[in-house]
């Protein structure tokens, strides 16, 4: 369960969209909005709820993710702070498409969809950011789409691999991940199971591509994983 919280023009420093706002939006937005925090774990958001509110992420995390009728998780992103989700709600009137749940504890401001649609008519700049985002959701999905089409197991997940890895600046050539996702979390981005993602990333280990440092995944050579050939 939620707990309010206070909500102040400083609390939007975490989202960027909102900070850039001017100040007589900054002073509208912390007049109308709620402040609200959730713990790891919870559920914001269910999937055909009739709510239509706007939730701007200003920190924690969350994960978008859905069902298969026989319960196997699928995940579609999961968003930091300075994100923001709902806006498809917002803007359709339709159901909420998909569920959310805090990856850790989170704080989001959470604004009703007529002062959200308000604040679009006030903020040009706020629409430009939404279509931007919107844009690069719908090449991400469809980019998502032809990989689950027509390539085989281990070529996505290296792909997922490469998605999620942060630069490394010790190491030019090579990145990380951190936290490590668990094999399933892996299978459920990618359309698989578990056991095929442990079979491929157990190859990847003995093929020098991916090593375990503690708390992180290492990848020596990022374009050496990119280009390495199905185990």
């Amino acid at each position: 369960m939620y707990e309010e919280a206070a909500l102040t023009e400083a609390s939007l420093a975490g989202v960027p969209s909102l900070a850039s706002l001017s100040m007589t939006s900054r002073r509208w937005v912390v007049a109308r909005a709620h402040g609200r925090r959730y713990p790891a774990g919870e559920t914001i958001v269910l999937a055909g709820d009739h709510d239509r509110d706007v939730y701007f992420v200003a920190s924690g995390s969350v994960r978008i993710l859905s069902w298969s009728a026989g319960g196997r998780a699928v995940i579609f992103r999961d968003m930091a702070a300075g994100c923001s989700f709902g806006e498809l709600a917002a803007i359709d009137g339709e159901r909420r498409s998909a569920d959310v749940h805090a990856i850790e504890d989170t704080f989001a401001i959470v604004l009703g969809h007529d002062d959200y649609r308000g604040l679009l008519a006030r903020e040009t700049a706020l629409v430009l950011d939404l279509v931007q985002r919107l844009a690069s959701r719908v090449r991400d999905l469809s980019a998502r789409f032809v990989e689950l089409s027509t390539l085989d197991v281990p070529t996505r997940v290296r792909i997922e691999l490469l998605r999620c890895a942060r630069r490394d600046p010790t190491h030019p050539d090579g990145g990380y991940l951190e936290p490590v996702p668990t094999h399933q979390e892996i299978a459920n981005r990618i359309g698989t199971h578990r056991e095929a993602v442990s079979r491929t990333l157990a190859a990847l280990v003995r093929e020098g591509l991916l090593a375990r440092q503690g708390a992180r995944l290492v990848i020596p050579d990022l374009v050496r994983l990119g280009a390495s050939p199905s185990p």
